[in-house]
């Protein structure tokens, strides 16, 4: 039988509706909402940075166009066409193909997929079609065109700073058409998806391999953390996890009632903590296993990392002074 290639429109296509469907089928229980921290911030404006270069596709072209025209390669008559083509195809990348992309992949823009991003409705779960389409439309590609014609690059840029502003002050990174729409951006889960081909004509085969053992998790202790330790032994009760361990930085707190839930819900339990350290100036964590959770040095640890947050955060607001 001769074996059937699909291209790539069809895999890519086959991967997000995969990624959708292992998402409502539980991974968004495990999805974490932006927070304010450096890492989220970071990975959230790289994604816009990403929307934007794609979207201004059609500026980029017709700027070379311009140099040409200037460099006569180009009869100069066809300035205004070229203008007009441009912000047509302006339209289509950042109104139409943006919205309907974010749309088809259930929350992910470029820059989102990229990223490991999402955006969802407030509990987690997958937003509407049409209210993805018209936040990307309303707040991203309408304002660059309409803002862009009459106000040309000041006007754009007025826009994204009032968003950025927005984005600033909310827990949870949202933009202003986000709060109107009920969106969330969110941390996609780790999910681990493979293609096969085959000879059969069912070629393509995508799996989710989870293994009955998670040592790394860590609960609403930890300043990352979401969950209290009872919703993480649910949690892996459903997932059918046979062995955990709860890692929180710096704090050995979690253990005292993750050893009661592990009878109670029938689950090996390990008891665990994450330090923070440094080795020739470098930040490093270690993982420690099997620890004595009620010895002293625990408290001790836990005291000094506090003391250095709060100390580390005098020093920002002085330096902000």
């Amino acid at each position: 039988m001769k074996q059937q290639k699909y291209n790539f429109k069809d895999l890519t296509l086959a991967y997000f509706q995969k990624k959708s469907k292992l998402y409502r089928a539980g991974g968004y229980k495990y999805a974490t909402p932006l927070k304010r921290n450096l890492r989220d911030y970071q990975n959230h404006f790289f994604a816009f940075l990403m929307d934007v270069n794609i979207c201004l596709l059609p500026v980029y072209i017709w700027v070379l166009e311009f140099l040409l025209i200037m460099c006569g390669l180009i009869p100069p008559h066809f300035f205004d066409l070229l203008f007009y083509l441009m912000f047509a195809l302006l339209f289509v990348s950042s109104v139409l193909l943006l919205a309907f992309f974010t749309a088809r992949t259930n929350g992910q823009s470029f820059g989102y997929a990229i990223m490991d991003l999402k955006l969802v409705r407030r509990n987690k779960k997958e937003a509407m079609p049409i209210n993805l389409i018209l936040r990307q439309a309303l707040g991203f590609g309408l304002p660059l065109m309409i803002l862009g014609f009459f106000f040309q690059v000041p006007g754009v840029i007025l826009w994204w700073v009032i968003n950025g502003i927005v984005v600033l002050i909310t827990p949870n990174q949202q933009t202003l058409f986000d709060l109107i729409f009920g969106l969330v951006p969110v941390n996609e889960p780790d999910q681990e998806i493979r293609f096969e081909t085959k000879a059969e004509p069912t070629l393509v085969k995508e799996e989710l391999v989870v293994t009955p053992i998670d040592l790394h998790i860590r609960s609403n202790y930890s300043d990352d953390g979401y969950y209290d330790v009872e919703e993480l032994f649910k949690q892996a009760k459903e997932n059918r996890l046979e062995v955990i361990s709860i890692t929180d930085h710096n704090c050995a707190r979690a253990n005292a009632a993750a050893v009661r839930f592990s009878s109670l819900y029938n689950i090996q339990y390990i008891p665990g903590v994450e330090v923070d350290a440094q080795y020739k100036r470098m930040r490093v964590r270690i993982l420690g296993y099997y620890i004595d959770w009620t010895n002293e040095v625990f408290e001790v640890l836990e005291q000094n990392s506090l003391k250095r947050e709060k100390d580390l955060s005098m020093e920002r607001v002085e330096k902000f002074e």
